[in-house]
């Protein structure tokens, strides 16, 4: 019943004035399987429209991670599958509790399974959902460790996809503040040039880390000197054809100087 009633996004609103977000919590951990997916569902499509800060007041923010992790399952549809990673991709940006909630019930893997998605949007939906549980201490910790989740990332920017490409470079930007996934980033050479002119915010990390004293292993590596100095040209070349103005020139030629006073290539 709540699931046919929250099929009307403007009867939302009036469900959760009328408590009917909670009950829809309740029914989602009690009941037969049948009861709990279409609560669970009820409760993705509310997320995805409403402020959850507003829908789910409180401890019900966290109470409402499970039922929607639990729609992240091959038996589950695609549409069920699509709204739960869109309504996590809402409740991610709530706080730092909700993000850890997350982790907990094991939502992470499950996420990122879906990310080798063939259907675009629940693809889409997926990195979106990834982007915004990046600031989360364990899961950006989980990126430098032996996997190729950079490396995902990385190729996902050489897609056609403007919307993926945007979600997937925000993660990368965030996680370009870290030398290693520096490395990890410029190490994926085969699709480095693709995704360059969307991650103006990776650039500048790469160039800021490389400005640094203290990181010389990091200076000396060979990709990252190459790409560097390339991607300063590439991010030029792209601002000013865009843009028509001389900005891009002129952190061209700081990065530029930059290379050349830290030897990483000559003039």
């Amino acid at each position: 019943t709540f699931l046919a009633l929250t099929e009307n996004e403007k009867d939302r609103g009036l469900i959760i004035q009328q408590g009917g977000a909670k009950a829809c919590i309740l029914l989602a951990n009690n009941g037969n399987e049948e009861g709990k997916t279409q609560a669970a569902q009820a409760l993705a499509k509310i997320a995805i429209t409403n402020n959850p800060e507003i829908a789910f007041p409180g401890q019900r923010c966290l109470e409402v991670v499970r039922p929607l992790i639990q729609l992240l399952h091959v038996e589950k549809t695609g549409l069920q599958n699509f709204e739960s990673l869109m309504a996590l991709t809402n409740l991610a940006q709530v706080s730092d509790s909700v993000r850890n909630r997350i982790v907990k019930e094991k939502g992470i893997p499950a996420i990122e399974n879906y990310l080798f998605e063939d259907h675009d949007m629940i693809r889409r939906a997926a990195a979106e959902c990834m982007c915004n549980l990046i600031v989360n201490e364990e899961v950006f910790e989980s990126h430098l460790r032996e996997n190729d989740k950079v490396k995902l990332l990385t190729v996902l920017c050489g897609m056609e996809d403007p919307d993926l490409v945007q979600a997937c470079a925000g993660t990368l930007a965030i996680l370009s503040h870290n030398e290693i996934a520096c490395k990890k980033i410029t190490a994926v050479s085969t699709y480095f040039d693709s995704f360059l002119h969307h991650i103006r915010g990776v650039i500048f990390n790469l160039y800021c880390i490389c400005s640094i004293e203290s990181t010389s292993q990091i200076r000396a590596h060979i990709n990252l000197k190459m790409h560097l100095l390339y991607a300063g040209y590439c991010f030029a070349i792209y601002t000013c054809n865009t843009n028509g103005t001389n900005t891009a020139c002129d952190i061209c030629d700081i990065i530029c100087s930059q290379c050349f006073d830290h030897h990483l290539c000559v003039p």
